[in-house]
């Protein structure tokens, strides 16, 4: 039976955060009972919850999300666990992304980088917080040197691994290093 995943993380204020970044807070400044509609103010970081990363998260000139064309954010992906990328890696084609279904530190070979780049992976996404978490921050380096988006902090509880259809839109915003994101993933459009 074909099934749907939506990968999102629900934003409120019990959302895990980066450590050092504000929470996610919402405040409603309008009441439906008082003033006849309701209306909330949200403050939070772009990398709150479900986000893409871009290349101007690391570097001075670097692209941001607002200068992709929607057609970056769909396409085939390859749901994984991490311990199979070096044996499943060739069946990744050109203009991929992957997504990595288990929380675990992942661990790239040169030959392995070089491989995804050279496809020119869309999209590489994960299920943790971040691809990784502590100085020099080499992953997020190259990855975005090479115009490859960063996909972090995934809901993939149910997800068995596959391929599947992706569908990951980030909120239009001016200039900027990354934005929350609605995920999806279809596997009844291939």
């Amino acid at each position: 039976m074909k099934k749907n995943y939506d990968l999102s993380i629900k934003l409120s204020e019990k959302t895990e955060v980066f450590e050092g970044d504000e929470s996610f807070k919402k405040i409603e400044l309008a009441k439906i009972d008082t003033d006849g509609f309701r209306t909330d103010f949200i403050s939070m970081t772009t990398h709150v919850g479900t986000h893409i990363d871009s290349p101007a998260h690391f570097f001075k000139n670097g692209k941001t999300l607002d200068q992709y064309s929607p057609d970056r954010f769909y396409g085939r992906v390859h749901v994984i666990n991490s311990k199979r990328l070096i044996s499943y890696i060739h069946n990744i084609l050109e203009e991929d992304s992957l997504i990595f279904s288990d929380d675990k530190p992942i661990e790239f070979t040169d030959e392995t980088l070089n491989h995804l780049k050279n496809k020119k992976i869309k999209m590489i996404g994960t299920k943790g917080l971040s691809i990784e978490f502590s100085p020099p921050f080499k992953l997020h380096q190259f990855f975005l040197s090479n115009d490859i988006l960063l996909l972090e902090n995934l809901n993939l509880d149910e997800v068995p691994e596959g391929i599947y259809f992706l569908v990951a839109l980030p909120i239009l915003i001016e200039n900027s290093d990354a934005a929350p994101t609605r995920v999806f993933l279809f596997d009844d459009f291939l």
